[in-house]
């Protein structure tokens, strides 16, 4: 993974990226895990390429449905 502190991406690049893979992987079948529930088995870890760069971020589902993408 890079320190992004090294490349040119922005932090809306970065963001709009991880919002846009999580909404493909729901799409294609995935579930984002909801923290307190009796399903909850971790937060998930994704991986992406922006710009040549490869970030990973943690995500969860909130009760409500929004996501909580607290690391990248």
């Amino acid at each position: 993974m890079n320190d992004l502190r090294t490349t040119t991406l922005t932090a809306d690049q970065v963001e709009t990226a991880i919002a846009r893979d999580v909404n493909a992987f729901r799409a294609s079948g995935g579930q984002v895990p909801v923290p307190g529930t009796s399903g909850f088995k971790g937060i998930l870890e994704r991986y992406i390429n922006v710009g040549g760069a490869k970030i990973g971020y943690r995500v969860t589902n909130t009760r409500d449905g929004a996501f909580n993408v607290p690391t990248y």
